[in-house]
């Protein structure tokens, strides 16, 4: 945890201290704050510490994720933006669309829970599931059994 934390404070480093932003190293840069939050799920999965209500394989799932949709999707996402050089506005939407979902998507899973937390959320959420299935049920599946012979 320390080294990734470490690598982090690099990262973060990196990404202040520069005048211009160029969409790839912001992306190297990332990569490693990524990883040492990989690093911090990883250690709470080993340590058995339930964090944000998350413990146990949830954890191990998360730190995962941070490691290879954060940190290895933006390594390559830095490698591709600096194999093509300047000018390439596809790369640079891409870039910054990918970098961002990472984030988005984990602030996305622990809403969505304290959500389903919430009375409201469960009644909507029973709601749904008693729509979905109305009328699923296979035809003559309500039907009266036949009579033995």
């Amino acid at each position: 945890v320390l080294v990734t934390a470490l690598l982090a404070i690099g990262g973060a480093r990196a990404i202040v201290s520069s005048s211009r932003v160029r969409i790839e190293e912001l992306a190297a840069s990332l990569a490693l704050v990524y990883l040492a939050v990989g690093g911090a799920w990883a250690f709470a999965y080993v340590a058995d510490l339930p964090v944000m209500g998350f413990a146990g394989t949830k954890a191990l799932l998360t730190a995962i994720h941070f490691h290879y949709a954060g940190f290895g999707a933006c390594v390559v996402t830095a490698c591709i933006g600096r194999a093509l050089g300047p000018r390439r506005l596809p790369y640079r939407v891409a870039a910054t669309g990918m970098m961002s979902a990472i984030a988005l998507l984990a602030i996305g899973i622990t809403a969505s829970r304290a959500v389903e937390k919430r009375p409201a959320g469960s009644r909507w959420r029973q709601r749904r599931i008693a729509a979905s299935n109305f009328g699923s049920a296979p035809a003559g599946a309500h039907a009266a059994a036949p009579a033995a012979p």
